[in-house]
């Protein structure tokens, strides 16, 4: 049953290109998942390996992904759901589609760095078949660790 009612949810789910008008739902979707969040220029910083989607459920933004992809290599630099959807598959959905467009644009490999302490993170990764390649020591500007990991082809 409980599966069921997850799989509904999902379902009723848009994946669209970040927009310029969507930077005030990100940044408040930052603002509750990380102490240090970006400030609203990081959000808008684009290059021409810039790959920036939202997730919407019912027309709100109720998540989104920013990533990279530099020719074989891909990274994901933020992703995250508002707090009250959590736990429901929408963050395994966006990277479910980030690892799909990356397979679809030849990408080797696909880097991450993640939180020593996010073990819900942490967990989605490996069981997308992410493997740890190393600690970055004080990567956060709190002090905090990261976990550098990597899905290869």
């Amino acid at each position: 049953m409980e599966e069921k009612e997850r799989k509904d949810t999902r379902e009723e789910v848009l994946i669209r290109a970040f927009k310029k008008e969507d930077v005030d739902f990100v940044y408040k979707i930052i603002e509750e998942n990380f102490p240090r969040p970006w400030i609203r220029e990081q959000i808008l910083l684009e290059n021409v390996f810039s790959y920036k989607v939202v997730l919407e459920k019912e027309g709100e933004i109720i998540g989104f992904l920013f990533g990279e992809i530099i020719y074989e290599e891909a990274n994901v630099l933020l992703i995250a759901i508002k707090k009250d959807y959590q736990g429901k598959g929408f963050g395994e959905l966006l990277l479910d589609h980030f690892v799909q467009v990356c397979k679809n644009k030849e990408v080797n490999k696909i880097l991450l760095e993640v939180s020593t302490e996010n073990k819900k993170a942490i967990n989605l990764y490996r069981k997308k078949g992410f493997k740890k390649l190393s600690i970055r020591k004080k990567y956060y500007s709190n002090g905090s660790d990261a976990f550098l990991m990597a899905l290869e082809k």
